[in-house]
């Protein structure tokens, strides 16, 4: 479902967010980007860790996780 939200909302120029404790679950950062969600919006308390996953993610790599799934 993520993935047609994301795809729908790219056909009409518009971002798509994640926010809350998905969005913060660094077990899910490779997958949400994978999907293509433009941003991610976490607890203060989980962004540094959320960031420094984010940066030393290849995207090549995330984008292959959702037809893994």
């Amino acid at each position: 479902m993520i993935k047609a939200v994301v795809d729908a909302a790219r056909r009409q120029s518009i971002w798509t967010g994640v926010c809350g404790e998905m969005a913060g679950d660094i077990q899910l950062t490779p997958l949400l980007l994978g999907l293509g969600v433009d941003e991610l919006s976490a607890s203060s308390t989980v962004v540094p860790r959320v960031k420094k996953a984010v940066q030393s993610l290849s995207m090549p790599v995330c984008e292959t996780l959702p037809t893994k799934c």
